[in-house]
């Protein structure tokens, strides 16, 4: 039987704001996607249980908690705690809402 990893949830924060520490994990996953970073994008921490190993994964705006789960099971193997779960799927929809209220804004502008 395979060994069941569980992803935790570091922290949730703008690129520009990644411990120095950690920015290699940053830096990893933005190789992996073939993206270049400007500072200005978020990005979620995860560390895998038991173990010295962080996962990285943007939060761009379309980006849903599914997708989250599935680039840890991907590249870590693991399933998000219950805790990180219920923090990312809020962070999701506070981001999400933070968005349509500026895009309400602007639009009641033009």
């Amino acid at each position: 039987m395979k060994e069941k990893f569980i992803a935790t949830l570091v922290d949730i924060k703008y690129v520009h704001e990644v411990p120095e520490g950690l920015m290699p994990y940053v830096n990893f996953k933005a190789e992996i996607e073939r993206r270049k970073i400007n500072g200005s994008e978020r990005v979620a921490i995860f560390n895998i249980a038991s173990t010295t190993s962080y996962i990285a994964v943007f939060l761009d705006a379309e980006k849903t908690l599914e997708d989250v789960e599935r680039e840890i099971k991907e590249q870590a193997f693991a399933e998000l705690s219950s805790d990180s779960r219920k923090i990312v799927a809020r962070a999701r929809s506070r981001h999400r809402s933070v968005k349509e209220n500026k895009e309400a804004e602007v639009s009641q502008w033009q």
